[in-house]
């Protein structure tokens, strides 16, 4: 996990995409694996991909109260897909909770 979110603070997604396919199927399965796969897919654009991954149906076993991992994939995601729609970045920053609010399954933030 260390290494995937070195990779994807120096911009290297497709590097981290290669990394998580060389992993055996039973670590891909993993729930942070996934959620570092569809934040790079959603980094490269590939949000048909990563639209598999994070839904209602993800599930972060071990995700803690508070922890905003999964929220930040899904704003990123989800302001993209609005982006793709022709709403400008900042358009889609401000609506997209609107247009997309976090399912209460996916919502750990506090407050």
């Amino acid at each position: 996990i260390d290494c995937a979110k070195i990779l994807m603070e120096i911009g290297q997604n497709e590097r981290l995409l290669c990394v998580i396919d060389s992993l055996s199927t039973e670590i891909q399965e993993l729930g942070r694996i996934k959620l570092a796969k569809a934040m790079a897919l959603t980094a490269l654009d590939r949000l048909e991909e990563a639209s598999e991954i994070i839904n209602t149906d993800y599930v972060l076993p071990d995700v803690q109260e508070g922890e905003v991992s999964v929220s930040v994939a899904w704003i990123a995601l989800h302001e993209k897909l609005l982006m793709q729609n022709g709403l400008s970045e900042a358009e889609a920053k401000a609506q997209v909770l609107k247009h997309y609010p976090i399912p209460y399954i996916l919502d750990f933030r506090m407050g």
